[in-house]
């Protein structure tokens, strides 16, 4: 099937119609049950589900093939493993306490704002974010990668909105595929393993959700401490590493992104 055939509200070229991330966003935001529509009309057409997602930016694929799924199955039972591919996925949602408790073990604090305050001896980079979604989606597959391998990661939500309700109702469909109905202020971390691709991929998608709706949230090494936050059209990598930011240097100028001292320069 080819993209001049998909109807006009899924067009991958009417995403950027309106303006980079605000075109995105409207375009994502055409009705609450998104993921159910898509998959009702991939259904009507008997189309293939991965023939017909692969017009999209592929963290986005990963999610939309994923609920699908899940729809198609009926989900697992609340409280059970996340399974939303073929293969295994270990995605799980943690509580406030859960998440802090994780956090202290990389002797990472919160303050009264929600934000992350990581020991004196991590330094950091900040860079604006792309406001282009097609940029944004080949960014987040790096900014993954950039983590340390084959370790946990936490997504910590440090902010997020709750309207439009079409962006928290996406995410939390999400999460009730997995078997966690709880909302996303009782649980506003989720915790990824790090050694099954499919663990990855999910964590990207999300990550592009997060830029794409202007959210803020903190991915942190479970077991190193490095970590990414995704903030107010910037983004700040983070390590005790110097080597690691090195790295996030290179990824910064590969993708074009311009560093910056203060958040303000990138708006």
């Amino acid at each position: 099937m080819s993209k001049a055939n998909l109807p006009r509200a899924f067009q991958p070229s009417s995403i950027g119609a309106t303006g980079g991330r605000l075109g995105f966003h409207r375009w994502l935001s055409r009705g609450a049950a998104f993921a159910e529509t898509l998959h009702r009309f991939v259904e009507k057409n008997a189309l293939p589900a991965k023939s017909f997602f692969r017009f999209f930016p592929r963290p986005l694929r990963r999610i939309l093939d994923g609920v699908a799924e899940a729809k198609t199955s009926g989900g697992p039972s609340a409280g059970s493993v996340v399974s939303l591919t073929q293969n295994q996925l270990h995605m799980t949602c943690v509580t406030f306490d859960d998440a802090v408790s994780v956090l202290a073990q990389q002797s990472v604090r919160l303050d009264g704002a929600r934000n992350l305050l990581f020991p004196e001896n991590f330094k950091t980079l900040m860079t604006n974010m792309p406001r282009d979604p097609w940029k944004a989606a080949k960014l987040v597959e790096d900014l993954v990668e950039w983590l340390p391998p084959g370790c946990c990661n936490l997504l910590w939500l440090s902010h997020w909105q709750t309207e439009p309700p079409h962006q928290q109702l996406l995410i939390e469909q999400m999460r009730a595929a997995s078997g966690d109905r709880r909302h996303l202020i009782d649980a506003p971390a989720l915790l990824f393993g790090g050694e099954v691709p499919q663990d990855m991929d999910m964590l990207k998608g999300i990550c592009f959700l997060l830029m794409q709706f202007n959210w803020e949230g903190y991915v942190v090494s479970q077991e190193h401490g490095d970590f990414a936050f995704l903030g107010d059209e910037h983004i700040v990598f983070g390590s005790s590493v110097g080597a690691r930011l090195t790295a996030a240097n290179g990824l910064a100028a590969v993708h074009g992104l311009r560093l910056i001292n203060d958040v303000r320069e990138a708006w």
